[in-house]
């Protein structure tokens, strides 16, 4: 055999969604691909795939477009695994993963004491403000302003009453990591305006957690949270890169990997040096 070692991760490795459970596109859905770098790059296919070898964990419904490959476990049945209407486009094939793919655990940064919550309805964070927290609420018609690069690790839930949203600010970033759930009510998520996905980064680190957005904006971000149950509302375009033990797109919303996210450094979450191609020779 011979095989291609690089340095990668498993966001990197095109999917514009992965669940460990199951992935559910309602009616009109669409999952392709584009490039923060060169938004002028068409014809950027996307993947999509679960661990789950049960019957429907990938579920396609009516007037749904997939452009690219379906990834499933080696012992799972693509005839049973993949449940998809005769109306679904899919313009790709239906692969194997390699054995050893995975979900790992993601950790927070070891942040000392907390420094609270951060509560209330129009609240600016800079960079110095990075660190640890109890958790985030923020009041009907809020905003959560991130001026500057900042890492967050909430240690509790993250609550986005009506209308109000975490906006991440042009010449900014934030990473979040978040130990509870995050719910975003009516109009409400996160509006990243760098429109750039690497820029809002955000990590699930607890167990059995749950992500319900229901954005008025499109969503750049990438999402890894691998013991979480996420749903979109709201025809929402996801720009990103999406890793969940479960995920449901309601309302032909639409799922765009950004290409862009291939590229990585041995500072980021998650990167390993791993088999990126074999054959047989």
């Amino acid at each position: 055999m011979l095989a291609t070692i690089a340095l990668t991760s498993p966001i990197a490795k095109d999917f514009a969604i992965f669940a460990k459970d199951s992935i559910d596109f309602k009616n009109g859905s669409l999952v392709d691909g584009f490039n923060s770098d060169d938004p002028g790059e068409t014809d950027i296919p996307a993947k999509i795939g679960t661990l789950s070898t049960n019957d429907g964990a990938i579920s396609i419904d009516n007037n749904v477009t997939i452009n690219g490959d379906i990834y499933i476990v080696p012992n799972g049945d693509p005839d049973t695994v993949v449940n998809a209407h005769s109306d679904a486009d899919i313009n790709g094939d239906i692969f194997f993963l390699p054995s050893y793919y995975s979900m790992p655990p993601i950790s927070p940064p070891n942040y000392t004491a907390s420094q609270g919550s951060i509560s209330g309805k129009n609240i600016t964070l800079h960079s110095s403000d990075s660190g640890k927290y109890s958790d985030i609420s923020i009041s009907n018609n809020g905003t959560l302003s991130i001026n500057g690069d900042l890492t967050l690790y909430v240690t509790g839930d993250i609550e986005l009453k009506n209308n109000a949203e975490i906006e991440v600010k042009n010449n900014s970033s934030l990473i979040l990591y978040f130990d509870g759930d995050i719910e975003a009510k009516n109009s409400s998520g996160f509006n990243n305006k760098t429109e750039i996905p690497a820029n809002l980064l955000i990590y699930g680190t607890g167990a059995s957690q749950k992500i319900n957005l229901k954005n008025s904006a499109d969503l750049y971000a990438v999402i890894y949270a691998p013991d979480a149950d996420m749903t979109v509302h709201n025809s929402v375009d996801t720009y990103g890169s999406f890793i969940v033990n479960d995920m449901e797109l309601k309302n032909s919303g639409n799922v765009y990997y950004d290409k862009a996210l291939k590229q990585v450094s041995v500072d980021d979450e998650l990167v390993r040096f791993s088999i990126t191609h074999w054959e047989e020779i």
